[in-house]
């Protein structure tokens, strides 16, 4: 066993303990101030409180992917402070073990954390956000989804005046107008009997109600007609419509694609899936990046002290980083940058200023 494995096992080890209790600790402060915020919102409406604690742990992976790269810059700033402070890192480098051999067991254990969360931890994740918006619908906004897109096509939901509630499906949406071809809508009454059947060549949403063309009309007790056109009022609009497919963060990366090309086939933009899909595959890429910004001001603090000072700028760094990339993904979703690009340029830049940084730190 040479020294050089058993420093990068030490690392290693040292670094992924410190990550989960870092990890822990985020997790239980914010699911605390998540908890006590749904308590807020389901204070005026009938609520169990099971199902609060329930949808507490249900959004518990999302804030989670949200924290995790605060806990790597964390831990590894944490790390390479301790081994400052013990002189570890001192007698490491007195040994002539350079930056990049006591960086590549953090700098490995934080991308296999990126890669971890893509593969396991989002699939089981999306599932449960999933299940977090139904609730959270159901109980908190008094609403069903009103899209979902699937192999069968596009369906809708409405409510009726009087009640009732109205379903529509389609297969496609087609041109600028998005029209709905073809199109078939059923009308409930009492949310079980069937009170109209409308089935038409294609229908348009506009100035509150759906215009359908060449429909054929089936109510209840009555024969069939056949009318050139028909109009059945709406509440909704093709922009709430749009805003309401299934949001990406709630589709696991394994099942990511197939729903892009479901999206695409339906007339519907994939644009914002892709993007995120771009994004979860940039994570390992961003995680390491975070820890080399750690290790920057901790070289910094070991060779000029000002401990304090580099540490907030270590923070600052990594805050910076991901206000960044967020303003460049809202390039993207604006399409004024390839989705690509969007996703992947803060990531690599950052990794390139970062390396320059540790070259120079390390020539010093």
């Amino acid at each position: 066993m040479t020294p050089a494995s058993t420093l990068f096992r030490y690392l290693f080890r040292q670094y992924l303990v410190l990550f989960l209790v870092t990890l822990a600790g985020l997790f239980v402060l914010i699911m605390v101030l998540d908890g006590v915020e749904l308590l807020r919102r389901s204070a005026n409406r009938e609520v169990p409180v099971g199902i609060v604690a329930l949808m507490t742990l249900l959004k518990l992976p999302e804030i989670g992917f949200q924290l995790v790269p605060f806990a790597i810059l964390f831990s590894a700033m944490f790390l390479f402070w301790k081994l400052t402070r013990t002189r570890e890192l001192v007698v490491v480098r007195a040994y002539g073990v350079s930056a990049w051999q006591f960086l590549s067991p953090v700098i490995a254990a934080a991308a296999m954390i990126g890669v971890l969360q893509i593969l396991v931890l989002n699939p089981m994740g999306a599932g449960m956000l999933g299940r977090f918006e139904q609730l959270e619908s159901r109980y908190l906004q008094g609403r069903a989804s009103l899209i979902e897109v699937g192999r069968s096509g596009i369906w809708l939901s409405q409510v009726e005046e009087g009640g009732g509630q109205a379903l529509i499906r389609a297969e496609t949406i087609v041109g600028p107008e998005r029209e709905l071809r073809p199109i078939t809508i059923l009308v409930l009454r009492d949310f079980s009997r069937i009170a109209l059947r409308i089935e038409g060549a294609g229908g348009v949403l506009e100035n509150g109600q759906w215009r359908i063309r060449d429909a054929w009309i089936d109510r209840d007790g009555a024969p069939p007609e056949r009318v050139a056109e028909y109009r059945l009022p709406s509440d909704l609009t093709m922009d709430r419509i749009e805003s309401s497919f299934a949001p990406p963060e709630t589709i696991g990366f394994w099942d990511l694609p197939a729903f892009i090309e479901q999206l695409e086939a339906a007339g519907l933009s994939g644009l914002r899936h892709r993007l995120y899909y771009q994004s979860m595959l940039s994570q390992p890429v961003v995680f390491a990046t975070m820890v080399l910004f750690a290790a920057i001001f901790t070289l910094r603090m070991s060779r000029r002290g000002s401990t304090l000072f580099m540490i907030i700028c270590g923070i600052v760094a990594g805050f910076l980083l991901f206000l960044v990339r967020d303003v460049v993904l809202a390039l993207g979703g604006s399409q004024t940058l390839p989705v690509v690009v969007a996703a992947w340029a803060p990531a690599l830049a950052s990794l390139l200023i970062a390396t320059a940084a540790i070259l120079h730190l390390e020539d010093g």
